[in-house]
């Protein structure tokens, strides 16, 4: 399986990703990376994916994490058994979404990729 970066809206340069441990990426918002660290509750997060030609979100069910806040990485541990990116592939659209009680809901640019089923490089 093959999973690439497809371009310049929202994460710049190559994702991290493989399905079959942790993706780690960095969120943007109006373009720069999204310093998360100024929630001062921990918010909830929340990975939106969409598939671009359905134009239907996967029900995703693995965990995403905020990993260094003040320069917007998260992480995304897809489930073992039964995550839905295992069985894909497509161009797909995400988004991640942040809830907190003092600053409300924030979201990401979004930041779209590709799932193959080639072997990685």
């Amino acid at each position: 399986m093959l999973i690439r970066n497809l371009g310049p809206i929202g994460v710049v340069g190559r994702l991290n990703l493989t399905t079959t441990g942790l993706w780690t990426f960095t969120v943007y918002r109006n373009g720069a990376a999204w310093d998360l660290s100024s929630y001062s509750d921990t918010p909830a997060v929340t990975l939106k994916v969409c598939d671009l030609r359905t134009r239907i979100d996967l029900a995703l069910t693995g965990t995403l994490a905020i990993t260094t806040a003040a320069s917007g990485v998260v992480s995304y541990t897809p489930h073992a058994t039964t995550e839905v990116l295992d069985d894909v592939s497509g161009v797909f659209e995400g988004r991640v979404y942040l809830t907190e009680a003092t600053v409300g809901r924030g979201s990401s640019d979004p930041f779209r990729f590709s799932i193959d089923d080639a072997p990685g490089p």
